[in-house]
């Protein structure tokens, strides 16, 4: 039998950030957001930026960050004493080209 064999080639993955912003989180309080990837992506990590008011980002503390099924799941605590906020938690989904 007579044939060729060509040696595979690296592929670069295609990725996207899938975000979802929480609602206006009280001063003092913990908030969760679960955010899952787009069809046929698979979660490779995530994290959360604050979205509200950036001059509080230092009051936030990140508690929890982990996937849970199709879902990445953040836990983080607005410890600002007197101002509510926002946090957007922004998840990396990547595919292998062609798939």
């Amino acid at each position: 039998m007579v044939g060729y064999f060509s040696a595979p080639e690296a592929t670069a993955l295609d990725c996207t950030v899938a975000n979802k912003t929480s609602p206006s989180v009280p001063a003092l309080t913990t908030v969760t957001v679960k955010q899952s990837c787009p069809a046929g992506y698979t979660i490779t990590g995530g994290g959360f930026n604050v979205t509200g008011n950036t001059t509080n980002a230092s009051d936030w503390i990140m508690n929890e960050s982990y996937q849970q099924g199709g879902n990445w799941v953040i836990t983080a605590t607005n410890t600002n004493a007197t101002d509510g906020d926002t946090v957007q938690e922004k998840v990396t989904c990547c595919r292998v080209p062609g798939h």
